[in-house]
């Protein structure tokens, strides 16, 4: 009699713990339910669209690598001596061409001890190097204006600049150096572009648009601008750095051309 009655009490005790587990399940379904339909209720909804803005380009100057290499001289400090002698004359016949000083910059400085061959020892034993001379080179950066009306501009550049001692002449880059006014007038027309297609969409779907919540830009064609800032990184203390906001143009490049991802929210 007492064992049926202990089981009775254990059985009640079995249901009222499931009875509890069951009510407490169901709150938090209940709650995750309040929740989840607070989140879904609040309004996130918006249109993304791409607007493009093109904006020609016409070069109105010209950037020029020029550099002195002076080979094999007996000692380091003849070598750099004749070469800052030569880059000396390349850049006062640059000012005297025209070319301020704040667009003559130099970008590069080496140099590099010369070894002489030397054979295996009889042995075979590898036989230490000897320096046989020292090789040392300088760049010049320099920003030509003007070239847009004077087509012979940067023959003209160059021609000085070789006849003063520069004895190598790296890239001619075409450029337009009032970029990021150019930029700006892009990002405009790409912004007004987006607009444009945001509302097209909205009137066929029967939305509403708000105001502009977030834009993501990217540019798409502004060759130039990276090589702008690693000339700049790479100058040395105390020189003058590059005008700013060069676009350099490629040939069949003759735009810049900026995209932006545009979010306009939705009125709900």
């Amino acid at each position: 009699m007492e064992e049926s009655t202990s089981m009775r009490q254990y059985g009640s005790h079995n249901y009222m713990v499931v009875k509890i587990v069951g009510i407490l399940a169901f709150a938090t379904i209940l709650g995750l339910a309040v929740v989840k339909d607070s989140i879904w209720n609040q309004s996130y909804d918006s249109v993304q669209v791409i607007g493009r803005g093109h904006i020609p380009v016409v070069p109105d100057a010209a950037i020029i690598n020029l550099g002195v290499l002076t080979i094999r001289e007996s000692t380091s400090d003849l070598a750099i001596q004749k070469t800052s002698e030569a880059l000396k004359h390349i850049d006062v016949a640059l000012e005297q061409a025209g070319i301020p000083r704040e667009n003559r910059q130099i970008t590069g400085y080496v140099l590099n001890p010369r070894y002489k061959e030397m054979p295996n020892t009889p042995e075979g034993e590898v036989r230490t190097p000897e320096i046989d001379g020292y090789t040392s080179s300088q760049q010049i950066t320099v920003l030509v204006s003007g070239v847009k009306d004077n087509s012979n501009r940067v023959s003209e550049i160059v021609s000085i600049a070789t006849k003063a001692g520069a004895n190598q002449v790296g890239e001619v880059k075409m450029v337009a150096t009032n970029a990021e006014e150019l930029k700006q007038k892009a990002r405009l027309e790409a912004v007004a572009d987006a607009t444009k297609k945001a509302k097209d969409m909205a009137s066929v779907s029967g939305l509403k648009l708000k105001n502009i919540s977030s834009w993501y830009e990217s540019i798409l064609a502004a060759p130039g601008s990276q090589n702008e800032q690693s000339i700049n990184n790479a100058l040395p203390p105390n020189q003058y750095p590059a005008p700013s906001s060069i676009i350099v143009l490629q040939p069949g490049q003759l735009e810049i051309v900026v995209e932006l991802n545009v979010s306009f929210r939705v009125k709900n």
